[in-house]
């Protein structure tokens, strides 16, 4: 599974090693514009300069992770910031210096490794980087190989049931592993919802360029989602 895929790779990779994990089912990486209500392609070129960023920015906070926006919902999006609390690193887009510590490896299901390996992390380091603008995305949920293939069942849908019903029971395994960093697991209607919410830790975002731009960027985000929370959701 990709668990032990992942773990294989961390344990080969030399000490200190930049490694950075794209998923395959990764169609595009989107971010959200400064002052813009809507999601942008990455522009051509931006996706090495993302990586170096944020190489140089886990060097200087002493962070050894980072990821993107883990939710595709530009309500959960600002453009600008990166978070440093206690939070979901996506499998989807990653990046990490690597380091040869059992501790830090998942070991408790396929269906949250991801999950796992983030919470591994901040209880390590007290930070982990996630770029507020930028999502990934995926249609992890909407094939029939790969992550869906390990579950029982002879439909797609019914692989992703028994999926969610994995990530149910891994949910509360890691609730009980890390009770200082979860919140109760949540009842959620739809099958690409996270069930694990994580506890606010950890500090304040870090500006991408100045603090005077991140303090314009997140007033100018929060009328916009105060505007938005004021439209009728979709089903």
């Amino acid at each position: 599974g990709i668990l032990e895929q992942r773990n294989h790779i961390t344990r080969c990779m030399e000490e200190g090693a930049y490694v950075v994990s794209l998923d395959d089912d990764l169609s595009e990486i989107c971010w959200l514009p400064p002052g813009a209500s809507s999601l942008s392609p990455l522009p051509d070129g931006s996706l090495e300069a993302l990586i170096f960023h944020a190489h140089r920015l886990m060097r200087q906070n002493r962070a050894y992770i980072w990821g993107l926006n883990p939710s595709m919902n530009i309500r959960n999006l600002w453009s600008d910031g990166v978070s440093c609390r206690n939070g979901e690193i996506n499998g989807f887009c990653y990046g990490f210096l690597n380091r040869h510590s059992e501790t830090l490896l998942p070991c408790v299901s396929d269906a949250l490794e991801d999950a796992e390996r983030s919470l591994r992390f901040f209880k390590q380091d007290k930070i982990v980087l996630r770029y507020r603008m930028y999502t990934g995305i995926t249609k992890c949920f909407q094939f029939e190989e790969g992550l869906q293939k390990l579950f029982a069942g002879t439909t797609l849908q019914e692989r992703k049931e028994a999926r969610k019903a994995a990530e149910r029971e891994a949910a509360e395994r890691l609730r009980r592993l890390f009770p200082d960093l979860l919140l109760p697991p949540r009842q959620r209607k739809s099958l690409q919802t996270l069930l694990l919410p994580f506890r606010p830790l950890g500090s304040a975002p870090l500006p991408v360029t100045t603090v005077a731009a991140l303090r314009e960027a997140n007033s100018k985000d929060a009328k916009r989602k105060v505007e938005q929370a004021s439209l009728p959701r979709l089903a």
